[in-house]
């Protein structure tokens, strides 16, 4: 079914509007969406646009999550704690490059570092309202 909704557009030259609440499939189908709160429309754009208006965070993961989190802390890095990882807001390049140096130099080994990105229902239930911010 997908492969025949995501082909009508090029076949036919046609817009097709699905409505779906399954929004991991609207992921891999849609160029565009539409998100409507309470007959409102709250956000009309491609997806990369959506996804580009979502907050990127790290996940750090190190030889000794506490120290790195006091240490981060004394830097006024914020960061929470989340199943092992220590989840770190991206605001630049230049930060995450500072943070990996400060633990350097603390001789803390940092197992696993990634960029994690909201999925399309997290930004969905951000637009929808049902938490606060995006």
């Amino acid at each position: 079914m997908r492969e025949l909704i995501c082909s009508l557009p090029e076949r036919f030259s046609m817009t097709v509007v699905v409505s779906s609440h399954l929004l991991s499939e609207i992921d891999l189908m849609a160029d565009h969406v539409a998100i409507i709160r309470e007959g409102e429309l709250v956000f009309q754009d491609t997806l990369e646009a959506l996804h580009g208006r979502s907050r990127h965070h790290l996940a750090l993961r190190t030889t000794n999550n506490a120290l790195a989190r006091a240490i981060l802390h004394e830097n006024s890095l914020p960061c929470q704690e989340e199943d092992g990882y220590l989840i770190l807001p991206i605001l630049s390049d230049e930060l995450a490059a500072q943070f990996t140096r400060l633990l350097a130099e603390r001789h803390l080994g940092v197992i696993r570092l990634e960029e994690q990105q909201k999925n399309l229902e997290d930004i969905f239930l951000e637009l929808a309202g049902k938490v606060a911010s995006l």
